[in-house]
């Protein structure tokens, strides 16, 4: 120590006209070398100071920032005083950005937010901010490997201390980072890890959305086991199931998230009286089916194919009464206008009745329209408006074709009134002339339209 001081000294006999504070920052360095191995500290804390000055004095900042960084680990090891450290690292840092060392200053600001968070120093805004700060030094030099293992650990610390909004916004950020680095196996954890973050908060619908942009983001996150349980973890929450919600956060695939989210993972629980999907003493709802309150589309209120309230008591006094409703003893059955019980067609019929010709009306001449005989017994199904009959005992029977469209037919010619056809010259088969239609048509007399003999085709 002495010949450092003496080293800042002048001596105009000797022709020393300013102080040598390079060769005092190596007695100095040489001083605190000693201390430190005679089990010294406070005095070994004073010469690195001094060899610190020195070193900045002569703008070698990096020997000065490694001084005053024994300093700090000094203060960190030996006098267990972590906040007493903080300072010294500061500087150093700064001393060690203005020679171009960022690595070495992001690695003393990750030592300081470590300090900061804990309980000893219990300063976690100054751990944010230098989190944050070491990220963004990475993310400028391009170092995005880095920066992703900075985000891992902020993000532990964000979730250790429960600030679930700020959780999220960085996760988001880092999400980004990890598509630039194409790590789909972290991407997929990060997306699991914003559904549990936004059930922790109660917003199922950002739960949701979630899922849809990890798909969007990567397609092969459909096949992955934290989309899966990532689906189960919303599907339970929503039906306000705490043990199915309990059984899907227990499996393996939330004990590969941060140690942090993984443990905000198990604590999640359905404890509103009134969450969504159960009743007022916190028990789920049973779903109704049927009758008038009942889902739309469904026979319910509102529903697209709604059951009129007539035709349910007439369905009702069937089921009740089927001999009574089925037009025994010449009762007949009431029509069903609407046709909605006519949806599947079947043969229905009642007891001794029998067919009525229906004609179509728009033919010239009127076509009698072929029906189906009457069936003895009990019908299963009901017809449709335009194909019901009444008999004469008052059945219903089913036509044996639907109704199909009408054509003119023409009269028929007299048996023996053949057209006499003019020879074709170009016909080189003139040997089968004269034969007529019905046999060219489909065997005997007549053609297509007409003849007794004729196959009528239409």
């Amino acid at each position: 120590m002495k010949a450092g001081h003496k080293a800042l000294k002048t001596n105009p006999l000797a022709f020393k006209f300013k102080p040598d504070h390079g060769g005092a920052a190596i007695e100095f360095t040489q001083a605190a070398t000693a201390f430190q191995a005679a089990g010294n500290p406070d005095s070994c804390i004073e010469a690195w100071r001094l060899a610190a000055q020195m070193r900045e004095h002569d703008s070698d900042f990096f020997l000065a920032g490694r001084a005053l960084e024994a300093v700090g680990t000094l203060y960190e090891k030996e006098k267990r005083n972590p906040a007493a450290a903080i300072p010294e690292w500061r500087k150093a840092s700064q001393f060690f950005r203005l020679c171009g060392k960022d690595d070495i200053a992001v690695k003393l600001w990750l030592k300081m937010a470590e300090h900061s968070a804990s309980p000893a120093v219990s300063k976690p805004d100054d751990a944010d901010a230098l989190y944050s700060e070491c990220i963004e030094v990475y993310e400028t030099a391009e170092q995005f490997h880095y920066a992703a293992e900075v985000y891992r650990t902020y993000i532990n610390f964000l979730a250790k201390q429960r600030r679930l909004e700020k959780l999220t916004k960085t996760i988001k950020e880092y999400m980004k980072l990890l598509k630039k680095l194409k790590q789909t196996n972290h991407l997929a954890k990060m997306t699991l890890s914003l559904v549990v973050l936004f059930l922790a908060q109660d917003n199922q619908v950002a739960a949701d959305d979630a899922l849809s942009d990890g798909i969007a983001d990567d397609t092969h996150f459909l096949g992955t086991p934290e989309f899966e349980q990532g689906s189960l973890a919303v599907e339970a929450y929503k039906g306000g199931d705490d043990e199915a919600l309990k059984k899907t956060v227990a499996a393996q695939t939330f004990a590969f998230l941060p140690v942090e989210i993984a443990k905000i993972a198990r604590g999640l629980k359905i404890e509103s009286a009134d969450f969504p999907g159960r009743g007022p003493s916190g028990a789920k709802k049973e779903r109704t089916t049927g009758g008038a309150a009942s889902a739309p589309g469904r026979g319910g209120a509102g529903g697209l194919f709604d059951i009129p309230a007539e035709y349910r008591k007439k369905k009702e006094e069937k089921r009740e009464d089927p001999a009574g409703a089925r037009g025994v003893d010449g009762e007949g059955e009431e029509e069903d206008p609407s046709g909605f019980f006519s949806l599947n067609p079947g043969v229905a019929g009642g007891a001794g009745g029998e067919n009525k010709e229906e004609v179509i009306p728009h033919a010239d001449p009127p076509i009698p329209k072929a029906s189906g005989a009457s069936h003895e017994g009990e019908g299963e199904d009901e017809l449709w408006p335009s194909q019901q009959q009444t008999g004469k005992g008052g059945s219903t029977v089913k036509d044996s074709q639907p109704p199909v469209e009408s054509y003119p037919s023409y009269p028929e010619e007299e048996e023996g009134e053949e057209e006499e056809e003019e020879d074709d010259p170009f016909d080189l088969n003139p040997s089968k002339k004269g034969k007529g239609k019905g046999e060219a048509a489909g065997g005997g007399k007549g053609g297509f339209t007409g003849g007794r003999g004729g196959a009528d085709l239409c």
